[in-house]
């Protein structure tokens, strides 16, 4: 999602998915559910993220994806 290591990928090891937040940024995803975003997705594809305290930079290489459309023209 970033050029700054933000992605979204298997992470088999976190047995709370779905219930704790034990990312430090990524976005943790079952196998399957990783084998089905690798099979589905195509670049530019919207991910939203929500209830996080993060917000990606617009200038960390991904430049308008990461700014809401609500602020375009203001």
């Amino acid at each position: 999602m970033s050029y700054s290591g933000e992605f979204l990928h298997a992470a088999p090891w976190n047995g709370s998915l779905g219930s704790a937040n034990l990312s430090h940024g990524c976005v943790n995803l079952s196998t399957a559910d990783a084998k089905w975003v690798y099979d589905n997705f195509l670049v530019g594809d919207v991910v939203e993220v929500t209830h996080s305290p993060k917000e990606l930079p617009a200038w960390d290489g991904l430049g308008d994806w990461t700014v809401p459309y609500e602020r375009y023209g203001a």
